[in-house]
């Protein structure tokens, strides 16, 4: 059980707070879609998302039935529907990062039918429990192959690249395998139920990259076209289903009054633009990403402020400009837990109707991470 690792009783107190999140047998509401500054169901009831993070659910439905591995995907998700969650996001890419026989990708083109079939279980488990599932298509990271595995791909092709991960947006080879890969994974009919991906409400929405940065292009130009590019696409394989990018949330050129309000130097300049991605058409809603302890040195009343404007900031600039719900994908806390506690609550209400300052477009947060008991990997100190 994750229940320790912060107050039990304030965390689904909280959950519980944000309107109803029904632990259910199976899924209902249909698709979700954005309509203005909110999420919303078939009917037109508001949805609002309670949810975490969990990148690796995928790959580890993949694991030998019966191994430790594959037993977590069940543990986090029943614990997820005890506490009420409603979305968990997960990586649904895995490009020649190691154990190349589960990679989903491990070359160019190549597609490991295992990880798939993996991915269709982990749907139906979620839809199950009344989850619903935001697929990231890959990373800006290294963590699970991403941007650097198709890099070296192209350079092993003979294409002139230099090697950073910042070719991928740039190299012909890199861009049309990733199409070909986009092409594959949404277009995808699952191959237990018979559902097609595009037509599965356990996917809340898809989420072309992870973080994307072009260090040193304070244009914002190259990434502005690869997001255009590259949405467009998606959408021309689902419709139906809501897309976005896992934008840190730093501003550009296109709001330069708000420049000063990125927490670390030179986020300016790391070729993302808040305001400009967002107001691609093609993007459904945009996210924003809190780590408080990672981007700033000061102490925990410090942090809290800066939660509170970040988050507000950013729903402010939502409103005034590209009119699209704001989802805090990732944030999370170190320890004490009493720190951890105050934190999650503020938030929860910064980014949450309707305690959130600015409620029309708070669509709602999502921890990271949620890991089952025992979890031997939680480097990062953010584990719950």
């Amino acid at each position: 059980m994750f229940l320790p690792a912060i107050s039990a009783s304030l965390f689904i107190a909280l959950l519980l707070t944000f309107g109803p999140h029904p632990s259910q047998a199976s899924l209902t509401g249909g698709l979700i879609a954005a309509d203005r500054g909110r999420f919303v169901r078939e009917d037109g009831s508001t949805f609002r998302v309670a949810g975490t993070n969990c990148f690796y659910l995928a790959y580890s439905s993949g694991a030998d039935d019966g191994s430790y591995e594959h037993a977590w995907v069940d543990e986090v998700l029943d614990e997820a529907q005890s506490l009420k969650l409603n979305v968990i996001r997960v990586w649904a890419f895995q490009d020649e990062w190691f154990e190349r026989e589960r990679a989903l990708q491990p070359a160019p083109g190549v597609y490991n039918e295992r990880f798939l079939v993996a991915l269709d279980k982990l749907i139906i488990e979620a839809s199950r429990r009344g989850l619903r599932l935001l697929l990231c298509l890959t990373n800006y990271w290294e963590d699970y192959g991403g941007a650097i595995a198709y890099v070296r791909w192209a350079a092993a092709a003979g294409e002139s690249v230099s090697n950073r991960r910042e070719d991928f947006f740039t190299s012909k080879s890199c861009r049309t395998w990733f199409k070909a890969f986009l092409s594959h994974v949404v277009g995808r009919v699952n191959t237990v139920n018979g559902v097609a991906y595009r037509d599965e409400p356990a996917i809340f929405a898809w989420e072309i990259i992870n973080e994307p940065r072009y260090t040193g292009d304070s244009s914002g130009d190259v990434l502005q076209g690869w997001i255009q590019e590259m949405s467009r696409h998606v959408k021309s394989l689902d419709s139906r289903h809501m897309l976005t990018v896992g934008h840190e949330g730093w501003y550009g050129r296109s709001s330069p009054s708000r420049e000063r309000d990125n927490p670390i130097g030179g986020a300016e300049r790391m070729g993302g633009d808040f305001t400009r991605n967002f107001l691609i058409p093609t993007l459904d809603f945009a996210v924003i990403h809190l780590w408080a302890d990672l981007w700033l040195k000061c102490d925990e009343d410090c942090k809290l402020a800066f939660a509170d404007s970040w988050i507000t900031g950013h729903l402010a600039e939502a409103r005034q400009t590209f009119d699209k719900p704001v989802l805090l994908e990732e944030f999370g806390k170190w320890k004490p837990y009493e720190s951890r506690d105050v934190f999650f609550r503020r938030a929860y209400e910064a980014s949450t109707a309707p305690f959130s300052r600015i409620p029309s477009h708070a669509g709602g947060a999502m921890f990271w991470i949620m890991h089952p008991d025992n979890y031997p990997f939680n480097d990062d100190g953010f584990g719950v």
